[in-house]
């Protein structure tokens, strides 16, 4: 994804943030409201890798918790619609390569 994929600590959050850019040449793979949500589930793994069990906020996984439905569905809607425009650019390409 353009030019490859990132390095270092905070990888994980630049390919999200690329991945909800639009660029010229492509969509956003997935909206920024999605990033928005996703981004909150970066900063519990991360809290996760860093920190031991008892030390996690219990609101704060209730509220991963509550919104992973709406996560996932935002996720699955927007690589649809992105596997669609591939399929679409795609077609043509492969129109005007004839």
């Amino acid at each position: 994804l353009n030019g490859g994929l990132p390095s270092g600590s905070d990888w994980h959050k630049r390919l999200l943030d690329r991945m909800s850019t639009e660029r010229a040449s492509r969509i956003a793979v997935v909206k920024p409201t999605t990033a928005k949500l996703l981004k909150e589930f970066l900063g519990f793994r991360h809290v996760i890798r860093s920190l031991y069990g008892f030390e996690l906020d219990p609101e704060r996984i209730q509220r991963l918790i509550e919104n992973y439905p709406t996560a996932w569905t935002n996720v699955e809607t927007d690589i649809v619609e992105f596997v669609v425009w591939l399929q679409d650019l795609a077609t043509t390409v492969e129109a005007q390569s004839s």
